[in-house]
């Protein structure tokens, strides 16, 4: 990928915040994004094939070129795989878990995390996290990494789904 012209550019233009391969197109040309455009991703495909190394593909892309001080993820996996338990040792993983308590998670994130992260930016009279960074404040994006969403879901009553969707809308 780096070998190529358009490649090395993209990833080293400063205006792009969060630079990601995001996938090869039918032609073999590189697809290229900036990762801060996306406020949230969905991986859709049938079983066995190849969800969770795409995922897996676009974090290692993120690390490789943020720092943890940049982004951080939680990575909720069902499966306990060893493909996200090899990924959790790196030090943007924040958090790796099975589903059993994540509506707790979300929980956490929502009541703790968010409103901390409001603070910041609105003591520094800022609109986002990207204007923050203008000021020379660092806070890291973080994203919340859930792998087989059906199976997290198939997982729990119907109570719990629907405060499950509930906070996931959050």
């Amino acid at each position: 990928v780096f070998k190529l012209d358009y490649c090395r550019e993209f990833f080293l233009d400063t205006k792009k915040k969060l630079p990601v391969v995001t996938g090869i197109d039918e032609l073999g040309n590189v697809i290229l994004e900036d990762a801060k455009v996306f406020d949230t991703m969905l991986i859709a495909g049938k079983p066995r094939s190849g969800k969770s190394w795409y995922v897996l593909s676009i974090l290692m892309c993120l690390m490789l070129f943020n720092s943890p001080e940049d982004v951080q993820f939680i990575i909720v996996d069902p499966k306990e795989s060893n493909l996200f338990k090899q990924i959790s040792l790196l030090p943007h993983v924040c958090g790796l878990h099975n589903d059993e308590h994540i509506i707790d998670i979300f929980d956490e994130i929502i009541e703790i995390e968010a409103p901390r992260r409001k603070k910041m930016v609105d003591d520094h009279k800022c609109d986002d996290i990207w204007a923050l960074r203008n000021k020379g404040v660092n806070l890291p994006v973080l994203y919340i990494v859930i792998d087989e969403y059906i199976t997290v879901k198939n997982n729990m009553d119907k109570d719990q789904q629907k405060e499950f969707n509930s906070k996931f809308q959050t």
